[in-house]
């Protein structure tokens, strides 16, 4: 699925897309970034998909050299402390990229929903250099 919009073309990456067991992942690329929408509920049925989406999703940004990949987490319910773990392995394989090759995250939080507001903030604790949390409103 192609779509042009403000920044030009908006691409459906497909490979970045599923839905499983009540949690809803859309990617796509636009311009020289990828933005994934992660949305519903993220429990330990879904703790591996979303693992393995997450290194699949760092492998594709780094490969494409992208600048940046912003996760929007404003229709994500609920995240159990298994899936929170893959981020911040995604966070560390981020890391582990020589400087050159790092891309930048931005998270779009649900700010009205407390536990986002802890554990996004405390992902960007390891990273913040990199991460970067979009304020609420």
């Amino acid at each position: 699925m192609s779509d042009t919009g403000e920044g030009g073309t908006v691409t459906r990456v497909e490979e970045l897309c599923f839905d499983q067991d009540g949690l809803r992942v859309v990617t796509a690329r636009a311009g020289d970034h990828l933005d994934s929408r992660i949305a519903g509920v993220a429990e330990l049925a879904v703790g591996d998909r979303l693992a393995g989406y997450l290194r699949t999703l760092h492998q594709r940004a780094a490969a494409d050299g992208v600048s940046q990949v912003v996760v929007d987490l404003a229709q994500l319910e609920f995240m159990n402390a298994v899936c929170l773990r893959s981020f911040v392995a995604w966070i560390q394989a981020l890391q582990e990229l020589p400087r050159g090759k790092q891309y930048r995250v931005r998270f779009r939080p649900n700010h009205q929903l407390p536990w986002q507001r802890r554990s996004i903030n405390a992902l960007r604790c390891f990273a913040a250099d990199l991460i970067t949390v979009e304020a609420g409103g």
